[in-house]
């Protein structure tokens, strides 16, 4: 029996002398891993807790259902603050950095809404009966 190393793949297509990683990387991901953002980051959510409300309290509140968010919690518990950007990162039409796009929600305000954007996006509806 023979053993193939990373060399002799029978099913790579790559061309001869062709170089190509074993996983792509998406630059948006590493945009959010990058210092800039994690330090807006960080400042946008110290700029959210310290926000004063009108009935005396502090902290921006979900933007998604409305309810206080508990700035002293830390990712990854569900009702954490996280950033969650009006228009989807992923669309690519706003830069990932444009604060402006951004908005205070909990941790699984934020997931269920990613969740409810895809489901939207599988969704094609009924197909015409003519071709």
């Amino acid at each position: 029996m023979t053993e193939y190393n990373d060399f002799d793949d029978p099913f790579d297509d790559t061309m001869e002398g062709e170089w190509r990683p074993r996983h792509a990387r998406n630059p948006v991901d590493d945009q959010r891993n990058s210092a800039e953002y994690r330090a807006l980051r960080r400042e946008f959510l110290r700029q959210a807790a310290a926000h004063r409300n009108s009935d005396g309290t502090y902290g921006v509140v979900c933007a998604l259902c409305g309810k206080p968010v508990n700035y002293h919690l830390r990712w990854p518990h569900a009702m954490c603050a996280t950033i969650d950007h009006r228009v989807p990162v992923r669309l690519g039409v706003v830069p990932v950095l444009e604060i402006s796009n951004w908005r205070v929600a909990h941790n699984r305000c934020n997931g269920s809404r990613a969740r409810r954007l895809e489901d939207e996006r599988s969704a094609i509806g009924i197909p015409s009966e003519k071709w």
